[in-house]
């Protein structure tokens, strides 16, 4: 009988440890993390073409809120504000401007979601003409970080992710760059069936059964 119990206790054990391992996939191409999600908001941060509005305490749009974490403001700048800088082809961007790169390298959104949602993305770029790592971290009940980078002027790299468990915030960090823009984000519901614990069930039926077996052998 010991054994039995120690070997339902192992199972239970294995069980929750699988349970608490959130799955999440990654997406380069926006189609793709489309087509892997449903039930859509699409922030594309619409004004008119010359606007220049700056959020010293952040902004919420469609119940998400957006901020800068550390020195500087966040910008809504459209394209003629700055077509050199700002001009992406897709209209209004949100900026991040990093006030104090000496001291503080590097800037960061910061991205707060409503609550139930699954699947996030955006377009992602950095001050143009260059390049730069971008360092992505999705909070959902585990905090996990994720590499890109942005592309050449004036493509906009895109970076998305599906959850089985809820994603309450993302953060977007250009890590060598002061300026940092993200246009049409994206947020919504998971296509991702969570998988029944099939293998695990099967499992502890074999360690139950086992344990059954020896236990009538000695008897």
């Amino acid at each position: 009988m010991k054994l039995i119990l120690g070997l339902a206790v192992i199972f239970l054990i294995i069980t929750a440890a699988a349970s608490a391992q959130a799955t999440i996939i990654q997406f380069s191409d926006r189609s793709s993390f489309i087509s892997s999600s449903s039930a859509l908001t699409n922030i594309a941060f619409d004004g008119p073409s010359y606007t220049y509005t700056a959020y010293p305490y952040g902004l919420t749009e469609s119940g998400v809120n957006f901020s800068i974490d550390g020195p500087g403001y966040l910008y809504e700048i459209g394209p003629d504000y700055g077509p050199a800088w700002y001009n992406w082809g897709s209209g209004v961007v949100l900026s991040a401007q990093n006030s104090d790169e000496e001291t503080t390298p590097g800037v960061t959104i910061h991205a707060t979601l409503p609550s139930g949602k699954r699947a996030v993305g955006s377009d992602f770029m950095s001050f143009a003409p260059y390049i730069s790592k971008f360092e992505i971290t999705l909070a959902n009940g585990s905090v996990s970080t994720f590499e890109f980078q942005s592309l050449y002027y004036p493509n906009r790299a895109f970076a998305g992710f599906i959850s089985d468990t809820d994603i309450f915030s993302i953060d977007f960090h250009n890590v060598g760059a002061q300026f940092l823009n993200l246009d049409n984000f994206v947020f919504g519901d998971a296509d991702l069936p969570v998988p029944e614990p099939s293998t695990l069930l099967l499992l502890g039926f074999g360690l139950v059964g086992l344990g059954a077996y020896r236990l009538n052998k000695r008897t």
